[in-house]
């Protein structure tokens, strides 16, 4: 059976692998740090729900089950 803990080569953080874990979690290339747009952009706005929502699907299936309430 396949290892649960590890998903896309990845090993899932826990306690003890978080500087190992948010190394392998980083981008290859420079992001930055968006904000919500104004509620009268919304087209900007559904586009912007769709990658939070896909950017926290990917936390969640990178995190194991204890360290969810952190997030």
């Amino acid at each position: 059976m396949r290892d649960l803990q590890i998903v896309g080569g990845i090993k899932k953080l826990n306690n003890q692998n978080y500087s190992t874990w948010s190394t392998c979690m980083m981008p290859e290339k420079t992001t930055t740090v968006k904000t919500q747009p104004a509620e009268e952009m919304k087209e900007d706005l559904c586009k912007w729900k769709i990658k939070t929502g896909k950017a926290m699907f990917a936390l969640k299936t990178m995190i194991e089950e204890d360290m969810l309430e952190h997030i």
